[in-house]
């Protein structure tokens, strides 16, 4: 059996909240929440939009443009593992298509 090992949108928020729980009180109170409750999918795409709302509502350049590079790193990790995700299944694919033909 494979495992694919790649973030869904829950982990990334977590992974968002912890960049920022240093300079956002808020968000170890968001981590726990999160961490300790059924969140569903509806709630973690308006979390998602709220994020992207407030970076694009500060005021601080600095803090922006720091905020936007992390959104970036994340897009691309989450763009990574979609690759590689996919790629694992093509493998796949091809395995059970030569293990058919034996």
């Amino acid at each position: 059996m494979i495992v694919y090992n790649y973030m869904d949108k829950k982990e990334y928020i977590l992974k968002l909240l912890d960049m920022l729980k240093d300079s956002l009180p808020l968000a170890r109170w968001l981590i726990i929440l999160i961490k300790n409750s059924d969140v569903d999918e509806q709630l973690l795409d308006i979390l998602i939009k709220s994020f992207q709302d407030s970076i694009d509502s500060i005021t601080d350049e600095n803090v922006k443009i720091q905020l936007k590079k992390w959104k970036e790193f994340l897009e691309e990790i989450k763009k990574r593992e979609l690759d590689s995700k996919k790629l694992d299944e093509e493998d796949i694919a091809k395995l059970d298509d030569m293990l058919s033909k034996m």
